[in-house]
């Protein structure tokens, strides 16, 4: 079939190849129309599964950054739990320190007066004795404790 060229009355006969072509073309836009909707449409679906896994990272991150800041200030409680312990053993070993020297202040002012007395012991005078009796009274009484118990002992006499 010969088709005539309306405007010149002439055969066209090209027209048919103009057509297929323009068909091609059509078909070719609306196979990458299909495609474009397709990669889209697998876009849209990445990005979603993306937005829920960032959402449930998000979520993970939150839960363990609570769970940090809880474990910090345990530690922190635990830090200052541990300079009160601390402290409060050093204290404790200051104050056996000094019960230990006081011990050992009475134990020997006590030997050295039962030496003296039921031992008759040379090495250690009368006066010696006194002040050393003394001098232990008052560091382990105190010189006010040491008064008020001498003034009680004299009223009492």
């Amino acid at each position: 079939m010969i088709r005539r060229n309306i405007a010149t009355g002439g055969e066209d006969d090209g027209w048919w190849i103009r057509e297929a072509d323009h068909l091609a073309a059509l078909a070719e836009k609306e196979k990458e129309i299909i495609a474009l909707r397709h990669i889209h449409s697998q876009h849209k679906s990445n990005m979603a599964e993306m937005a829920k896994h960032n959402s449930e990272r998000d979520e993970q991150i939150a839960a363990l950054t609570a769970n940090l800041d809880r474990m910090r200030k345990n530690r922190d409680g635990l830090e200052q739990d541990w300079y009160a312990l601390e402290s409060g053993a050093h204290k404790a070993a200051e104050q056996i320190a000094a019960l230990t020297c006081e011990r050992d202040r009475l134990l020997y002012t006590v030997k050295m007066a039962y030496r003296k007395h039921h031992l008759d012991d040379p090495s250690t005078g009368w006066e010696e004795l006194s002040t050393m009796l003394l001098t232990t009274l008052c560091e382990n009484m105190g010189d006010e404790g040491f008064n008020e118990w001498l003034t009680a002992q004299k009223e009492g006499v």
